[in-house]
């Protein structure tokens, strides 16, 4: 009977792991410059939109214990490493596809900025304006010609389906520690 009960929860599990690794995760990314920097993220599991689980948020400060940085340990030779330095090369391949795997699906940006120079601030207003205009998100980018500065809010909702990154970091994690050849 106990047995029975033990395999029917390690099923459930197993079940719930599946349904995690295959339903979309939902994340919620906010950031506000003004009048202080906030930023916060959310994530909804199993594709839901509604309440998610709070990741981190800049307004709760860490306990005193864990901003200690930790002492750092000394170098070791890495020669395994050395000897596949070439797969690092297939670092940029791989973030690739895992970029593409993540779907944005809505994107709110509202800000303000200036460079100080206002021919250098009406350039980069130029060289944004394809992007401002033609995203196809709510992007309210204002130039600020009298001084420099950079202030703004930015809400984002992406979708990702965790399942489709582990091919990609498998791979490369066989290429960098896998069989010598």
């Amino acid at each position: 009977m106990a047995l029975q009960i033990f395999l029917w929860l390690i099923g459930l599990i197993l079940l719930l792991l599946v349904l995690a690794l295959v339903l979309p995760l939902r994340l919620h990314l906010s950031f506000r410059s003004d009048p202080q920097t906030r930023y916060h993220v959310t994530v909804c599991p199993f594709g839901m939109r509604l309440t998610g689980i709070r990741v981190h948020d800049s307004r709760r400060r860490a306990p005193e214990e864990a901003q200690k940085t930790p002492k750092r340990k000394p170098r070791t030779k890495r020669s395994r490493l050395k000897a596949r330095a070439d797969t690092i090369l297939t670092l940029p391949a791989t973030l690739g596809r895992m970029i593409r795997a993540v779907h944005i699906e809505d994107l709110r940006i509202d800000g303000e900025f200036g460079l100080g120079d206002p021919a250098d601030t009406g350039q980069l207003y130029g060289q944004l304006t394809p992007l401002i205009y033609g995203s196809g998100a709510q992007v309210n980018l204002r130039p600020n010609f009298d001084m420099a500065c950079l202030r703004g809010a930015a809400d984002m909702q992406l979708r990702v389906i965790p399942i489709v990154f582990l091919w990609p970091i498998a791979g490369f994690l066989w290429r960098m520690f896998g069989p010598f050849e």
